[in-house]
């Protein structure tokens, strides 16, 4: 028995507007604003699975920043001195390429 998927988001062929599909899973990172790289190495399902659970990265950084910005403000208001703090802005470190062994060999 093969799932409809009914809920899925689907992108329509550019001529035929009968035909429809799911993104691949690389069009799934690029939407959210994710390295591909993330999901090198896995099954479509499980790349899928994986993105499935993730957030759209921007988004979650700007609500952050205005939290901040609103505790800082609330800060000085009160007269607690803000401090500068280590800047953040340096890339994350790189993840470990998943290696999968099935016991052969």
């Amino acid at each position: 028995m093969q799932k409809n998927r009914s809920t899925d988001p689907k992108i329509a062929h550019p001529t035929n507007p009968d035909l429809l599909r799911i993104p691949t899973a690389r069009e799934h990172c690029l939407i959210k604003g994710i390295s591909p790289s993330l999901i090198e190495g896995l099954s479509e399902t499980t790349a899928h699975e994986l993105l499935g659970q993730s957030i759209i990265y921007n988004p979650f950084v700007s609500v952050g920043e205005r939290i901040a910005e609103s505790i800082m403000a609330v800060m000085e208001e009160i007269g607690i001195p803000i401090e500068p703090a280590e800047s953040i802005d340096t890339p994350a470190p790189k993840l470990a390429t998943r290696t999968r062994s099935y016991g052969v060999g």
